[in-house]
């Protein structure tokens, strides 16, 4: 007696990425984002020495108020004693061509006391010499504050 061949398999399935072609389907592609468009607050980046006349200024109205503790971030392995000295706020101003400041922004650091000296800091620092005329209506100084003693 003859066995029977056994029927055909299905062909197995590869457990790789589906195969397409190049083109085939484009209905499954999201369009083109387009580039974010530039912020009307922020301006050009200012030439480094009037940065620094900017950032000085700030830096001589600077001063740490009595009280004030940073924390330290979450996983922090250093000496907590460390960060009661030191507190590092980062600001960005932005000033119009004739050295008014139409905004600034200060990332904090977390304690609110030392958080509203560098903002006062950055408010009494003005009024700002005009920037170097390099054609724009806006220039912007990145700068930080940094609390030591």
């Amino acid at each position: 007696m003859k066995k029977a061949a056994p029927p055909p398999r299905a062909p197995t399935k590869s457990a790789g990425p589906p195969v397409h072609a190049f083109g085939a389907n484009n209905d499954w592609a999201a369009p083109p984002t387009p580039p974010p468009a530039p912020s009307a607050s922020r301006g050009r980046q200012v030439p480094s020495d009037y940065a620094d006349k900017v950032k000085n200024r700030v830096i001589a109205n600077l001063k740490r108020p009595e009280g004030a503790v940073y924390k330290p971030p979450p996983g922090y392995k250093g000496d907590p004693a460390d960060l009661k000295r030191k507190c590092f706020i980062s600001y960005e101003i932005t000033l119009d061509s004739s050295g008014k400041m139409l905004s600034y922004e200060i990332d904090p650091c977390g304690d609110p006391l030392l958080d509203a000296a560098a903002e006062q800091a950055v408010l009494k620092a003005g009024p700002f010499p005009p920037p170097p005329n390099q054609g724009a209506a806006r220039y912007t100084v990145y700068g930080t504050a940094i609390f030591i003693k």
